[in-house]
Protein backbone atom coordinates (compact mmCIF):
# COMPACT_ATOMS: atom_id res chain seq x y z
CA UNK A 1 0.00 0.00 0.00
CA UNK A 2 1.53 3.31 -1.05
CA UNK A 3 0.81 6.59 0.69
CA UNK A 4 -0.22 8.17 -2.61
CA UNK A 5 -3.03 5.65 -3.08
CA UNK A 6 -4.60 6.39 0.31
CA UNK A 7 -7.73 8.51 0.63
CA UNK A 8 -7.30 12.08 1.91
CA UNK A 9 -8.86 11.11 5.25
CA UNK A 10 -8.38 7.76 6.99
CA UNK A 11 -10.13 6.01 9.82
CA UNK A 12 -8.10 5.10 12.88
CA UNK A 13 -8.04 1.48 11.70
CA UNK A 14 -6.80 2.47 8.23
CA UNK A 15 -4.06 4.60 9.80
CA UNK A 16 -3.16 1.70 12.09
CA UNK A 17 -2.80 -0.57 9.05
CA UNK A 18 -0.54 1.96 7.31
CA UNK A 19 1.60 2.26 10.43
CA UNK A 20 1.43 -1.51 11.04
CA UNK A 21 0.31 -1.05 14.62
CA UNK A 22 -2.61 -2.48 16.54
CA UNK A 23 -6.00 -0.93 17.12
CA UNK A 24 -5.38 -0.14 20.78
CA UNK A 25 -2.01 1.44 20.04
CA UNK A 26 -3.55 3.62 17.33
CA UNK A 27 -6.33 4.81 19.63
CA UNK A 28 -3.80 5.45 22.43
CA UNK A 29 -1.64 7.48 20.03
CA UNK A 30 -4.69 9.48 18.94
CA UNK A 31 -5.72 10.13 22.55
CA UNK A 32 -2.24 11.40 23.46
CA UNK A 33 -2.07 13.52 20.28
CA UNK A 34 0.86 11.56 18.84
CA UNK A 35 -1.37 10.54 15.94
CA UNK A 36 -2.98 13.68 14.49
CA UNK A 37 -6.76 13.40 14.27
CA UNK A 38 -9.87 15.44 13.62
CA UNK A 39 -13.26 14.68 15.12
CA UNK A 40 -16.44 14.91 13.11
CA UNK A 41 -19.25 14.11 15.47
CA UNK A 42 -18.45 10.68 16.87
CA UNK A 43 -16.01 9.87 14.08
CA UNK A 44 -12.30 10.25 14.64
CA UNK A 45 -10.37 10.62 11.39
CA UNK A 46 -6.72 10.97 10.44
CA UNK A 47 -5.88 13.40 7.62
CA UNK A 48 -3.41 11.78 5.23
CA UNK A 49 -1.36 14.98 5.05
CA UNK A 50 -1.01 15.08 8.86
CA UNK A 51 -0.04 11.39 8.95
CA UNK A 52 2.67 11.96 6.33
CA UNK A 53 3.92 15.05 8.21
CA UNK A 54 4.05 13.03 11.45
CA UNK A 55 6.13 10.33 9.73
CA UNK A 56 8.51 12.89 8.19
CA UNK A 57 8.98 14.56 11.59
CA UNK A 58 9.65 11.22 13.26
CA UNK A 59 12.26 10.33 10.65
CA UNK A 60 14.00 13.72 10.70
CA UNK A 61 14.14 13.93 14.50
CA UNK A 62 15.02 10.29 15.03
CA UNK A 63 11.95 9.65 17.19
CA UNK A 64 11.35 5.95 17.52
CA UNK A 65 14.85 5.04 16.40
Amino acid sequence: MSLESLPDVLTIMEAAAVLRIGRQTAYRMAKTKVLPTVSLGKRVLVPKSALIAMLHTAVSTGVGA
